[in-house]
Order: C-alpha cells, then sequence, then structure tokens
C-alpha cells in the first residue's frame, strides 16, 4: 500500500513537471525572485526557457528542448501507470487468495 501512494504521488508530480515545462517556452524570460541567502531575494529572470537538463538514469544528464522533454516525462509517466496497474492487481490478486484461504480455514473448523 506504501508503495502504491508513492507510485500515485509520482505519477502527480510528473503530470505537474509535464504542464510547467510544457508552458515554458510560450515567453523568452520570467521574471522570479532569486534567493539570496537564507532570508533574502532579489529580482530576476529566468533566460534560456526552452533547455532542460533531463536525467535519463545513473546520474546521466542530457539537455533537451521542452517538447523533447515532455517527451520523456510522458513515457515515465506511462511506465508508471504499467507499474502502479500491475501492484493493484498483485494487491487484488493476494486479498482474493487470503479470502479462498480464510474460507477453506473456516470450512475446516466446522
Amino acid at each position: 500500500s506504501a508503495s502504491i501512494n508513492a507510485l500515485e504521488e509520482y505519477e502527480l508530480e510528473l503530470k505537474g513537471l509535464h504542464d510547467t515545462i510544457k508552458n515554458l517556452p510560450d515567453q523568452v524570460r520570467y521574471p522570479v525572485m532569486v534567493p539570496f541567502g537564507k532570508k533574502a531575494f532579489f529580482n530576476g529572470h529566468l533566460q534560456h526557457t526552452n533547455e532542460i537538463m533531463a536525467l535519463l538514469g545513473a546520474n546521466y544528464y542530457v539537455e533537451r528542448s521542452a517538447k523533447q522533454a515532455c517527451g520523456i516525462i510522458s513515457r515515465r509517466i506511462e511506465w508508471n501507470k504499467e507499474k502502479l496497474e500491475g501492484m493493484i492487481k498483485r494487491r487484488t490478486s493476494i486479498n482474493e487468495q487470503k479470502e479462498v484461504t480464510e474460507q477453506l480455514f473456516a470450512a475446516k473448523k466446522m
């Protein structure tokens, strides 16, 4: 159950990231508050919003456009969905086996 919750949270994070990255190239610059130390911020801006560093795995990163990064994220969402569905099916199967076993033990006691 904890693994299923973790996968569900991961999917929500991926969907939020996908929406953010999809909209980044709409503007050339975005105004932001840049942290300066623990308590100070100053005005700044994001540039090069179409350049994304994407993790390929095993600490290998590659620079991709926002569109390519969205493709990577979409594939990760699909992989996560498949894994989540498999875990839910396994849990359902285990619960069914548990019920059958409990019924057999209850019938044996009679």
